[in-house]
C-alpha cells in the first residue's frame, strides 16, 4: 500500500507568541497556560478529526481519524483533570 507524504506542521504566529510568553514563564502559571494551551489544542485536532472520522473518502483515513480520535478525547480529558486539580492549589 503506497503512503501519501506527511509533512510536519508548520507553528502558527499564535502558537509561536504563545511559546514566546510561555518561555518567560515558570511554576504553577506555566503549567496553567501550558494545561490551558494542550485543552484548546485538543479540542482543535478533535474537531478536525471528528469530521475525517465521517467524512474522508477513504475507509482507511475514517478508520485512522477514529483511532486517534479517541486517543485525543483521552488526552483532553486527562488534561481537564490536571487543569482541575490546579484549581483546588
Amino acid at each position: 500500500m503506497a503512503m501519501g507524504k506527511v509533512s510536519e506542521p508548520s507553528q502558527s504566529a499564535a502558537d509561536k507568541c504563545t511559546a514566546a510568553d510561555m518561555q518567560k514563564m515558570s511554576g504553577a502559571l506555566f503549567d496553567r497556560e501550558y494545561l490551558a494551551a494542550m485543552a484548546g489544542d485538543h479540542n482543535r485536532a478533535s474537531v478536525l478529526f471528528e469530521d475525517a472520522s465521517q467524512h474522508a473518502k477513504s475507509s482507511t483515513t475514517r478508520d485512522f481519524a477514529r483511532t486517534v480520535l479517541e486517543q485525543l478525547r483521552r488526552h483532553l480529558l486527562s488534561v481537564q483533570n490536571l487543569q482541575k486539580q490546579m484549581q483546588g492549589m
